[in-house]
């Protein structure tokens, strides 16, 4: 098959220790809100862990995922799976991979204070990255955000020791920037971002596939569907993994849909022969191989995946059109 989505590509910053914040007054940054929106949120069921020697990744952590739903019953398993003993610290990519270990899908938000205030107005706590000193002597820290008070240009964290930890959002945006404003929050399969960042969310999916579990990236590609249903690489996830699950006529309807809404998907019309080759329905499989291949060819790309198709429907044996074939 033909598989158009993108890797994620995530960044690896090096923590090597976690330092508490002592909040301070700077000059006030303001904290821009949409119009109606409260001027105050503090998500007061976010769980607190309160930091132990330099373990300010794994106590982060475990606050969004209980916050999620996700219920931590053996603390040490998660440190030692993002925690690094001879660096002192965790990295970016081990936070993210442990996430979906856990069954959470972790959506890095946009690097901005925006993307951050629309996720807590979401419900969603979020971990973040800041570095709390100049970049000539970085000292990282892992904390997790929990609220804001736009009277006071105030951000609320849940922060090494300190259960409720609230600094300028001056203060806050400067750690943050230093840190390139990385953030994220995990999300439950089939629970979309607050942003309609759709291709942020579809990387972020797209590395939720190695935890093994069909249905719940099938429930993350649906939605996703429904919420963007331009967005190709929606469609194609959704199909492989009704097919995974082993719903053939499903998956032969989504990509159906797809070749609809999307008329030159080379993809759409190779994937769909080859699933409607393996359901036995011959004439109509090479009859979207047939306009696989000259949307590839003219296109100029896909054109060895499609031959490939074609090899295997050419050596395909067994009736023309079988009774599934009644699959619309």
């Amino acid at each position: 098959m033909i598989d158009i989505r993108q890797s994620a590509g995530w960044c690896c910053i090096f923590v090597p220790a976690c330092i508490l914040i002592v909040a301070c007054t700077h000059t006030p940054l303001s904290i821009q809100v949409p119009d109606g929106a409260a001027e105050h949120i503090e998500l007061n069921t976010t769980p607190f862990h309160g930091q132990q020697d330099h373990f300010c990744g794994p106590s982060s952590l475990t606050m969004i995922l209980e916050a999620s739903g996700i219920g931590i019953s053996d603390y040490q398993e998660l440190v030692e799976q993002v925690y690094l003993p001879g660096k002192r610290g965790t990295l970016q990519v081990e936070m993210l991979a442990a996430t979906r270990r856990y069954r959470r899908i972790p959506y890095v938000i946009q690097p901005r204070l925006e993307s951050l205030i629309e996720e807590l107005e979401a419900g969603r706590p979020v971990l973040v990255l800041q570095n709390l000193t100049p970049l000539s002597t970085p000292r990282w820290h892992y904390a997790v955000v929990i609220g804001f008070n736009r009277s006071k240009n105030q951000m609320i964290l849940r922060s090494g020791s300190h259960y409720r930890l609230t600094v300028s959002a001056y203060r806050f945006a400067r750690e943050w920037e230093r840190a390139e404003n990385w953030g994220f929050i995990a999300l439950r399969p089939g629970e979309l971002p607050a942003g309609n960042d759709a291709t942020r969310y579809l990387r972020a999916v797209s590395g939720f596939h190695n935890v093994g579990d069909t249905k719940a990236v099938k429930l993350a590609y649906a939605s996703s569907v429904k919420r963007w249903p331009e967005q190709e690489v929606g469609w194609i996830g959704l199909a492989e993994a009704q097919h995974k699950e082993g719903n053939l006529p499903a998956a032969i309807d989504t990509l159906r849909r797809l070749s609809l809404a999307h008329p030159s998907s080379v993809a759409a019309f190779n994937n769909l022969a080859l699933l409607l080759r393996e359901t036995g329905c011959l004439s109509q499989a090479q009859s979207a191989l047939h306009k696989a291949l000259d949307m590839a060819r003219a296109q100029g790309r896909f054109v060895q995946q499609v031959e490939d198709t074609r090899q295997k429907i050419e050596n395909s044996t067994g009736s023309v059109d079988a009774i599934a074939c009644t699959v619309n």
